[in-house]
Protein backbone atom coordinates (compact mmCIF):
# COMPACT_ATOMS: atom_id res chain seq x y z
CA UNK A 1 0.00 0.00 0.00
CA UNK A 2 1.69 3.28 -1.10
CA UNK A 3 2.22 5.98 1.46
CA UNK A 4 -0.31 8.84 1.12
CA UNK A 5 0.80 12.37 0.37
CA UNK A 6 0.52 14.37 3.60
CA UNK A 7 -0.11 18.12 3.78
CA UNK A 8 -0.09 20.16 7.01
CA UNK A 9 -2.03 23.40 7.33
CA UNK A 10 -0.05 25.35 9.91
CA UNK A 11 0.30 28.82 11.36
CA UNK A 12 1.43 29.88 14.82
CA UNK A 13 -1.31 32.52 14.90
CA UNK A 14 -4.92 31.60 15.54
CA UNK A 15 -7.93 33.08 13.81
CA UNK A 16 -6.40 33.12 10.32
CA UNK A 17 -8.71 30.56 8.71
CA UNK A 18 -6.35 27.60 9.14
CA UNK A 19 -8.93 24.97 10.07
CA UNK A 20 -11.52 26.32 7.66
CA UNK A 21 -8.94 26.09 4.90
CA UNK A 22 -7.81 22.59 5.85
CA UNK A 23 -11.28 21.05 5.81
CA UNK A 24 -12.44 22.86 2.66
CA UNK A 25 -9.32 21.98 0.70
CA UNK A 26 -9.69 18.37 1.89
CA UNK A 27 -13.35 18.44 0.89
CA UNK A 28 -12.44 19.76 -2.55
CA UNK A 29 -9.90 16.94 -2.96
CA UNK A 30 -12.70 14.48 -2.20
CA UNK A 31 -15.01 16.27 -4.65
CA UNK A 32 -12.30 15.78 -7.27
CA UNK A 33 -12.36 12.02 -6.65
CA UNK A 34 -9.32 11.74 -4.36
CA UNK A 35 -9.74 9.59 -1.24
CA UNK A 36 -8.80 12.04 1.53
CA UNK A 37 -8.29 11.77 5.28
CA UNK A 38 -8.41 14.79 7.59
CA UNK A 39 -6.25 14.29 10.69
CA UNK A 40 -7.33 16.60 13.50
CA UNK A 41 -4.48 17.20 15.97
CA UNK A 42 -6.04 20.24 17.67
CA UNK A 43 -7.55 19.49 21.11
CA UNK A 44 -10.28 22.03 20.28
CA UNK A 45 -11.45 19.55 17.59
CA UNK A 46 -12.68 22.32 15.29
CA UNK A 47 -11.91 20.36 12.12
CA UNK A 48 -13.80 17.34 13.45
CA UNK A 49 -16.85 19.45 14.26
CA UNK A 50 -16.65 21.30 10.95
CA UNK A 51 -17.08 17.94 9.22
CA UNK A 52 -20.26 17.27 11.19
CA UNK A 53 -18.78 14.79 13.67
CA UNK A 54 -18.98 14.73 17.47
CA UNK A 55 -15.41 14.41 18.80
CA UNK A 56 -16.54 13.13 22.18
CA UNK A 57 -18.54 10.28 20.63
CA UNK A 58 -15.91 8.82 18.31
CA UNK A 59 -13.42 6.10 19.17
CA UNK A 60 -10.64 5.45 18.36
CA UNK A 61 -9.46 9.05 18.01
CA UNK A 62 -6.13 10.80 17.60
CA UNK A 63 -5.34 10.53 21.30
CA UNK A 64 -5.56 6.74 20.94
CA UNK A 65 -3.40 6.83 17.81
CA UNK A 66 -0.61 8.81 19.44
CA UNK A 67 -0.61 6.63 22.54
CA UNK A 68 -0.33 3.45 20.44
CA UNK A 69 1.03 4.49 17.04
CA UNK A 70 2.06 0.93 16.20
CA UNK A 71 -1.65 0.11 15.72
CA UNK A 72 -1.78 2.58 12.85
CA UNK A 73 -3.89 5.55 11.81
CA UNK A 74 -6.45 3.67 9.71
CA UNK A 75 -8.32 2.46 12.79
CA UNK A 76 -9.19 6.06 13.68
CA UNK A 77 -10.49 7.01 10.21
CA UNK A 78 -14.22 7.71 10.49
CA UNK A 79 -16.46 8.33 7.50
CA UNK A 80 -18.03 11.79 7.12
CA UNK A 81 -21.25 12.60 5.26
CA UNK A 82 -19.11 13.48 2.25
CA UNK A 83 -18.07 10.74 -0.20
CA UNK A 84 -14.33 9.95 -0.22
CA UNK A 85 -13.73 12.18 2.83
CA UNK A 86 -12.72 10.69 6.16
CA UNK A 87 -11.69 12.15 9.51
CA UNK A 88 -9.34 10.95 12.23
CA UNK A 89 -10.96 13.00 15.00
CA UNK A 90 -9.45 15.02 17.77
CA UNK A 91 -10.64 14.63 21.33
CA UNK A 92 -10.51 16.91 24.34
CA UNK A 93 -8.13 14.38 25.89
CA UNK A 94 -5.43 15.37 23.40
CA UNK A 95 -4.51 18.26 25.69
CA UNK A 96 -3.75 15.89 28.57
CA UNK A 97 -2.03 13.37 26.33
CA UNK A 98 0.43 15.98 25.07
CA UNK A 99 1.71 16.65 28.59
CA UNK A 100 2.35 12.91 29.00
CA UNK A 101 3.95 12.39 25.60
CA UNK A 102 6.44 15.21 26.06
CA UNK A 103 8.52 12.95 28.30
CA UNK A 104 8.56 9.97 25.91
CA UNK A 105 11.48 8.94 23.75
CA UNK A 106 10.65 9.30 20.08
CA UNK A 107 7.78 11.68 20.86
CA UNK A 108 8.38 13.73 17.69
CA UNK A 109 7.78 10.73 15.43
CA UNK A 110 4.54 9.28 16.79
CA UNK A 111 2.36 10.38 13.88
CA UNK A 112 5.02 9.22 11.41
CA UNK A 113 5.00 5.78 13.01
CA UNK A 114 1.21 5.60 12.76
CA UNK A 115 1.25 6.66 9.10
CA UNK A 116 3.82 4.02 8.25
CA UNK A 117 1.32 1.28 9.14
CA UNK A 118 -0.51 2.01 5.88
CA UNK A 119 -3.64 3.86 4.75
CA UNK A 120 -6.04 3.44 1.83
CA UNK A 121 -6.22 7.22 1.31
CA UNK A 122 -4.21 9.08 -1.33
CA UNK A 123 -3.96 12.37 0.56
CA UNK A 124 -3.83 13.17 4.27
CA UNK A 125 -4.63 16.73 5.34
CA UNK A 126 -3.42 17.53 8.87
CA UNK A 127 -4.87 20.34 10.97
CA UNK A 128 -2.71 21.38 13.93
CA UNK A 129 -3.19 23.75 16.86
CA UNK A 130 -2.26 27.43 16.44
CA UNK A 131 0.92 26.77 18.42
CA UNK A 132 4.40 25.46 17.65
CA UNK A 133 4.26 22.60 20.13
CA UNK A 134 4.60 18.82 20.01
CA UNK A 135 1.60 18.14 17.79
CA UNK A 136 2.75 20.62 15.16
CA UNK A 137 6.24 19.09 15.19
CA UNK A 138 4.72 15.61 14.81
CA UNK A 139 2.68 16.77 11.83
CA UNK A 140 5.64 18.47 10.15
CA UNK A 141 7.84 15.41 10.63
CA UNK A 142 5.19 13.15 9.08
CA UNK A 143 4.26 15.47 6.19
CA UNK A 144 5.48 15.96 2.68
CA UNK A 145 4.36 19.58 2.43
CA UNK A 146 3.04 22.58 4.35
CA UNK A 147 0.43 25.14 3.37
CA UNK A 148 0.46 28.33 5.44
CA UNK A 149 -2.90 30.13 5.57
CA UNK A 150 -2.19 33.80 6.34
CA UNK A 151 -4.84 36.40 7.02
CA UNK A 152 -4.46 39.56 4.95
CA UNK A 153 -3.70 41.67 8.01
CA UNK A 154 -0.36 43.09 9.24
CA UNK A 155 -0.48 41.24 12.58
CA UNK A 156 -0.94 37.93 10.79
CA UNK A 157 1.97 38.63 8.46
CA UNK A 158 4.19 39.31 11.47
CA UNK A 159 3.59 35.77 12.81
CA UNK A 160 4.79 33.98 9.68
CA UNK A 161 8.57 34.03 10.41
CA UNK A 162 8.10 31.98 13.61
CA UNK A 163 6.24 29.30 11.71
CA UNK A 164 8.85 29.25 8.95
CA UNK A 165 11.64 28.91 11.52
CA UNK A 166 10.01 25.78 12.92
CA UNK A 167 9.48 24.35 9.44
CA UNK A 168 13.14 24.94 8.64
CA UNK A 169 14.27 23.34 11.91
CA UNK A 170 12.13 20.26 11.28
CA UNK A 171 13.44 20.03 7.70
CA UNK A 172 17.04 20.16 8.91
CA UNK A 173 16.68 17.80 11.87
CA UNK A 174 13.79 15.45 11.22
CA UNK A 175 12.30 15.52 7.71
CA UNK A 176 14.44 16.57 4.76
CA UNK A 177 11.64 16.04 2.21
CA UNK A 178 9.38 18.69 3.80
CA UNK A 179 8.57 21.62 1.51
CA UNK A 180 6.42 24.72 1.71
CA UNK A 181 3.83 24.01 -0.97
CA UNK A 182 2.35 27.48 -0.78
CA UNK A 183 1.04 30.43 1.20
CA UNK A 184 -2.72 30.97 1.17
CA UNK A 185 -4.12 34.48 1.62
CA UNK A 186 -7.27 34.30 3.76
CA UNK A 187 -10.01 36.57 5.10
CA UNK A 188 -9.41 38.93 2.19
CA UNK A 189 -11.69 41.96 1.97
CA UNK A 190 -10.81 43.78 -1.23
CA UNK A 191 -12.84 46.79 -0.08
CA UNK A 192 -10.24 47.68 2.56
CA UNK A 193 -6.91 49.30 1.84
CA UNK A 194 -5.21 47.29 4.61
CA UNK A 195 -6.17 43.98 3.00
CA UNK A 196 -5.14 45.13 -0.47
CA UNK A 197 -1.77 46.35 0.80
CA UNK A 198 -1.19 43.09 2.68
CA UNK A 199 -1.94 41.06 -0.43
CA UNK A 200 0.54 43.19 -2.38
CA UNK A 201 3.18 42.53 0.31
CA UNK A 202 2.48 38.79 0.11
CA UNK A 203 2.86 38.83 -3.68
CA UNK A 204 6.12 40.75 -3.44
CA UNK A 205 7.61 38.61 -0.66
CA UNK A 206 6.47 35.11 -1.64
CA UNK A 207 6.12 35.35 -5.42
CA UNK A 208 5.08 32.05 -6.99
CA UNK A 209 4.74 30.43 -3.57
CA UNK A 210 1.60 32.51 -2.97
CA UNK A 211 -1.38 30.50 -4.16
CA UNK A 212 -3.21 32.35 -6.91
CA UNK A 213 -6.63 32.62 -5.28
CA UNK A 214 -7.19 34.58 -2.07
CA UNK A 215 -10.02 33.37 0.16
CA UNK A 216 -12.56 36.18 0.55
CA UNK A 217 -14.31 37.22 3.72
CA UNK A 218 -17.58 35.32 3.41
CA UNK A 219 -20.35 35.00 6.01
CA UNK A 220 -21.26 31.64 4.50
CA UNK A 221 -17.92 30.25 5.74
CA UNK A 222 -18.72 31.13 9.36
CA UNK A 223 -22.23 29.72 9.03
CA UNK A 224 -20.92 26.48 7.55
CA UNK A 225 -18.50 26.01 10.45
CA UNK A 226 -21.28 26.72 12.95
CA UNK A 227 -23.52 24.12 11.34
CA UNK A 228 -20.89 21.41 10.86
CA UNK A 229 -21.06 21.61 7.08
CA UNK A 230 -18.76 22.32 4.17
CA UNK A 231 -19.64 25.13 1.80
CA UNK A 232 -19.99 22.69 -1.06
CA UNK A 233 -23.13 21.45 0.73
CA UNK A 234 -24.44 24.54 2.55
CA UNK A 235 -23.62 27.30 0.03
CA UNK A 236 -22.20 25.73 -3.15
CA UNK A 237 -22.58 28.92 -5.19
CA UNK A 238 -20.86 31.16 -2.63
CA UNK A 239 -17.60 33.01 -3.34
CA UNK A 240 -15.91 31.02 -0.58
CA UNK A 241 -16.82 27.68 -2.14
CA UNK A 242 -15.53 28.79 -5.54
CA UNK A 243 -12.30 30.09 -4.01
CA UNK A 244 -11.53 26.88 -2.13
CA UNK A 245 -12.22 24.73 -5.18
CA UNK A 246 -9.68 26.82 -7.11
CA UNK A 247 -7.12 26.63 -4.29
CA UNK A 248 -7.49 22.86 -3.99
CA UNK A 249 -7.09 22.44 -7.75
CA UNK A 250 -3.89 24.49 -7.66
CA UNK A 251 -2.52 22.45 -4.74
CA UNK A 252 -3.25 19.23 -6.65
CA UNK A 253 -1.41 20.61 -9.67
CA UNK A 254 1.59 21.53 -7.53
CA UNK A 255 1.61 18.11 -5.90
CA UNK A 256 1.44 16.27 -9.20
CA UNK A 257 4.10 18.52 -10.73
CA UNK A 258 6.42 17.81 -7.79
CA UNK A 259 5.74 14.09 -8.07
CA UNK A 260 6.61 14.12 -11.79
CA UNK A 261 9.81 16.04 -11.10
CA UNK A 262 10.82 13.59 -8.38
CA UNK A 263 10.18 10.65 -10.69
CA UNK A 264 12.17 12.15 -13.59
Amino acid sequence: MPRPYAIVFANAKGGVGKTTSAVHVAGAFAEAGVETLVVDLDPQASATRHLGLDPEALSPNMADVLIEPEKGLARAAHATRYPRLWCAPAHSGLGHVESELVHMAGREGLLTAALEQGLPHRIVVIDVPPTLGLYTVNALRAADAVVLPVQTHPFALASVPRTLELIDAVRRRLNSRLVVLGFLATLYDKRTRVARECLERMEAEWGDLLLDRAIPVNIALAEAGRDGRLLYESAPNSPGAAAYLEVAAEILRRWRSAARSAAA
